[in-house]
């Protein structure tokens, strides 16, 4: 999907969500912004504007659209679907209840703890522009405090709600620089787990990726807290 709108700087070229979207669409915002210690808003020092930014999310990769095929047709044992994971192999999901544990599997499950980054909002350095084939960030940064890491908080959910025109609820993660060196991230993800036969093992999914121009600047001290809104108009 193409990026319709990018705006950094002050809160007030913030186009709202309900703008971003045609009638009927189905999509994402994207938010970011970086934070003191002291959680002030501060300046991309690039730039000299706040260090915000609000778009369009560019790419639902496929992985998406096959791990909502698998809600519909909750396929089982005999019959997974195939989705390709973060390590580049096709795996068969499924999302009954199996016959060897009596669990019951599941699909998108983005609730990261802290330091975990084979799920929820990730961020990475690669560059390359968004495929509907993409299945992994270019290059992720890792969780910690060395050099070129960032600390992963635990992910947040917001309630879902409705106004006159969408239905939305916001993904949330902070990632805090204390590498001792400016970090730019260039790209975020959204990777999720799902569970696979037959040697029923969780398996980890991106279903959504973005490229950021110019990427976001994260000076050491400070915190880049980043929101994917999923959203839906009429």
């Amino acid at each position: 999907m193409n990026s319709e709108i990018k705006a950094t700087g002050a809160a007030s070229v913030f186009v709202p969500d309900h703008k971003l979207f045609a009638e009927g669409e189905l999509g994402a915002v994207l938010e970011w912004e970086v934070k003191n210690s002291a959680g002030v808003l501060m300046t991309d020092p690039r730039t000299g504007e706040l260090n915000r930014g609000k778009k369009k999310a560019e790419s639902f990769v496929r992985q998406f659209m096959e791990l909502v095929a698998g809600i519909f047709a909750h396929p089982c044992e005999a019959y997974p679907i195939s989705v390709r994971d973060t390590g580049n192999v096709v795996q068969g999901v499924i999302t009954c209840r199996d016959t060897y544990t009596g669990e019951y599997h599941y699909l998108f499950i983005a609730n990261a703890a802290l330091g975990t980054t084979t799920i929820g909002i990730v961020a990475g350095t690669g560059a390359v522009a968004p495929t509907i084939n993409d299945y992994a960030l270019g290059t992720l940064i890792a969780h910690g405090v060395g050099a070129g890491q960032l600390s992963y908080s635990a992910m947040t959910f917001g309630t879902p709600a409705a106004d006159a025109s969408t239905s939305h609820f916001t993904c949330t993660r902070n990632l805090a620089n204390n590498s001792g060196g400016a970090i730019t991230v260039n790209e975020i993800g959204l990777y999720v787990k799902a569970y696979e036969t037959p040697t029923y093992t969780t398996t980890y999914h991106m279903i959504l990726r973005d490229v950021i121009g110019g990427g976001i600047n994260v000076p050491n001290g400070q915190t880049l807290t980043i929101n994917y809104r999923p959203i839906a108009t009429v």
